[in-house]
Formats: structure tokens, C-alpha cells, sequence
């Protein structure tokens, strides 16, 4: 589950983050520590990005979503004080972005509801429900960026149905579909909580997986592999029917490649090299050879 969708859960649970760390609402640390259990540790500063970009859709590096976070709240004080009421925190970042720093121009206001409709049909794949191909590559360098500057890991997973044209010549495009769905499904629900689960394209599925090194990254992907096995309606050229399996191919930050492609590259070489194997197994990409030194 990524950020913006457990910030979407704290609002269907009536829980308004930014009026709560905006000021707007009093509560006590205990209660605020509550709220944000489960939340990765460390998180502060992302936290008010994406907050920053649910309200703005502007994305703000995340020292700079804290320290515009700080701004806007003094700013929100000083309003307070002149106009003797609570202004609330999004009326002060609007004023504070489109009169102090100018960053925003031809204002829109737009519900929750509506935002979150406008970001489904965005960053959501339509068939699956889960995230789109472009989602996976704004989120996969923004967790690289933030794995360099501080020192982190990131694990990628790259996933293939096998069989997969089989199963639509013999069952039909509409039947393929459902099966997408199900795997979509299925993994979402195996996969852990900060695990990004993105429609790769056509039967390939990958997962990013944040502050996860290798071998972490190797055992859920042998869980996912299980998972979707024990669905278990892909028919192939021996039987009637057989289990659905997937192939995967994982690959790590820093440990496999030091950029966007060259992972995604990592992690698609491993994911060919585990559809070689008899089972299906998840396989490490290889290490890259040593740099030659100055």
C-alpha cells in the first residue's frame, strides 16, 4: 500500500491529516502517534510532500515540503491574528502560494471525492485496478532518489504469467482478462504494506519495494509465486487445466545498479532467466562486475 493510499484510509476513517498537522485540530501526541502507526519510520518529511501534493498536485522535494510546511504554518498565525478566527491550514498554503511566493496560478477547488477520481483515471491501470506504468516510474525514481541521498535500499520486482497466450487461445481474451484481474488481486493482497504493485504492461506486473534489501526482496517474491499459484486455473498443452505461475526476477539498489533503467533492465535479465527454470523460481540477478579502480 503506498502513502497516498493510507492517507485515503485515514480519510475514510474521518481523520483529516493536514487540519491535525496543520493546527487546524488538537490532539494529543499520543493520539497523533496512533494515527501515524504503521507509517515507515522516518517518514515526516514525505509525509507532508504528499500532503502538500494531494492539495496542489505540485510535487515538492521533501525538505522542501517541510520547510514550506513550517511557512505556511506562521503564515496561518499571522492571518489568524489579523482576521481573529482560525483561517484553516489549506486557505493559508492558498493564499501563502498564490500571493506570497506566486507558485500557483489559475486556482481550481476541487473536493476530496474528485480528486481522488482525477488520480484514479491517472495513475490507475483500468483493467487491473492497480498502478499504472507510469505510476511505477515516477515512484521508482522517487525511491531511488531518495535511497541515494540517504544511503537506502530499493528492491524491484518484475513478474510474467507463463502461459499467458495459451490461456487467452484456449479460453479467450475476455476470460484473459479476468485471470489479469485475479493475479492483480492476489498479488495487491500478498504483497506488504509499503509494496507498490504497478500493471507493467500486458501479463507483466512489478513491485517496488522501498527500504528492502535482497534477500527481503527475494522471500516475498517467492510468497507472491505461491500466492498466484494457488489460484490455479491456467490451462496449458498437458492438461485440461493447471495451476497459474509466475516467473520472477528480482533486482536491488544499490547492490545490482545505481539508476532507473539499468535496474528495470537488472530485474527484467533476472525475470528471463527464472522463465528458464522448470519452476519458476525467483531468481537474484546477477551481481555486476567490479568497477575498475582509478
Amino acid at each position: 500500500m503506498s502513502l497516498a493510499d493510507r492517507l485515503r484510509e485515514l480519510e475514510q476513517r474521518g481523520i483529516d491529516l493536514v487540519a491535525i498537522l496543520g493546527g487546524d485540530v488538537a490532539i494529543t501526541p499520543h493520539e497523533l502517534q496512533e494515527i501515524l502507526r504503521g507509517f515507515p519510520r522516518g517518514a515526516e518529511e514525505l509525509l507532508y510532500s504528499e500532503l502538500l501534493y494531494q492539495i496542489t498536485l505540485r510535487r515538492f522535494e521533501e525538505k522542501e515540503a517541510a520547510e514550506l510546511w513550517r511557512l505556511v504554518a506562521r503564515h496561518k498565525e499571522r492571518l489568524n491574528a489579523e482576521l481573529k478566527r482560525n483561517v484553516g491550514f489549506r486557505v493559508a498554503l492558498l493564499d501563502y502560494l498564490t500571493n506570497k511566493q506566486a507558485r500557483l496560478r489559475g486556482v481550481r477547488l476541487v473536493s476530496g471525492a474528485e480528486f481522488d477520481d482525477v488520480m484514479a483515471q491517472v495513475y490507475t491501470d483500468a483493467l487491473t485496478g492497480v498502478y499504472n506504468r507510469g505510476y511505477f516510474a515516477e515512484q521508482l525514481a522517487r525511491e531511488l532518489e531518495r535511497a541515494q541521498r540517504y544511503s537506502g535500499k530499493v528492491s524491484l520486482l518484475m513478474l510474467d504469467i507463463d502461459n499467458f497466450k495459451l490461456y487467452n487461445d484456449t479460453r479467450g481474451h475476455v476470460a484473459g482478462d479476468e485471470a489479469l484481474k485475479a493475479v492483480a488481486a492476489c498479488l495487491r493482497s500478498t504483497a506488504r504494506a509499503t509494496d507498490l504493485v504497478c500493471r507493467y504492461g500486458g501479463d507483466e506486473f512489478a513491485i517496488i519495494c522501498p527500504r528492502t534489501v535482497k534477500h527481503d526482496a527475494l522471500t516475498l517474491a517467492d510468497r507472491l509465486r505461491k500466492a498466484v499459484r494457488n489460484l490455479g486455473f491456467v490451462p496449458n498443452v498437458r492438461t485440461a487445466i493447471e495451476p497459474i505461475t509466475l516467473s520472477v526476477g528480482v533486482a536491488s539498489y544499490p547492490d545490482d545498479a545505481d539508476a532507473l533503467k539499468s535496474l528495470i533492465e537488472c530485474a527484467d535479465q533476472a525475470l528471463y532467466r527464472a522463465k528458464d527454470e522448470a519452476a519458476r523460481l525467483a531468481r537474484l540477478a546477477a551481481a555486476p562486475p567490479p568497477r575498475p579502480q582509478p
